[in-house]
């Protein structure tokens, strides 16, 4: 067997979440789509309809994401979905030939999807740091081997750097101690780059 479903979330050989990623945007398109009535109409102010889009679709959509090991096209993906997701609510047509930057705006969203899901991300690895259990140990520890052939894979390890602004491990390690400079990073994060 390639891959199974294990407590909601997709297990496969080669530890690929890319595939998960796309189970639940698939799954949650199909429950955008049921709320059309919803979307449509125009009794319900925008303001309204992006709480409910927040808290019955964004929330089903990142699940787990706290453990996703997030590559290149896998945020593409995300950011894709994001703002689909607001052209339906906006009853933006594709044919009718919109930016995103003008979705965007019109929408008047404070935080993107990507950057909610690094949040939550780096939150629960400074948790696990400050924890100090086996789960720390496995995350500072390194496995020593003769590397394969190609592209080394994006690892959870590569996400942690890239959110932390590059630091090495233990320098996050001993940055997650203190929890009040730990949580301000999460101001930064807003300046993430969007894919």
């Amino acid at each position: 067997m390639k891959n199974f479903v294990c407590f909601g979330a997709v297990i496969t050989e080669n530890y690929d979440d890319s595939k998960e990623i796309k189970r639940h945007i698939a799954i949650v398109k199909n429950a955008m789509i049921s709320l059309e009535k919803v979307w449509k109409d125009r009794a319900i102010s925008i303001t309204t309809k992006k709480r409910l889009l927040k808290s019955l679709v964004f929330n089903t959509a990142t699940y787990g994401s706290e453990c996703w090991v997030l590559k290149t096209t896998d945020k593409k993906k995300i950011n894709s979905f994001e703002l689909w997701c607001y052209r339906r609510l906006l009853r933006i047509k594709w044919t009718d030939k919109k930016t995103n930057e003008y979705v965007l705006s019109k929408i008047g969203t404070s935080e993107r999807l990507l950057t909610t899901i690094v949040k939550r991300k780096m939150a629960f690895v400074g948790h696990l740091f400050r924890k100090g259990n086996i789960c720390t140990d496995l995350l500072i520890g390194a496995v020593y081997r003769k590397r394969g052939k190609g592209r080394p894979k994006t690892r959870y390890s590569d996400n942690i750097r890239e959110f932390g602004g590059n630091l090495s491990f233990t320098d996050l390690y001993r940055f997650a101690q203190n929890r009040e400079a730990w949580r301000a990073t999460a101001v930064k994060l807003n300046e993430l780059p969007v894919y």
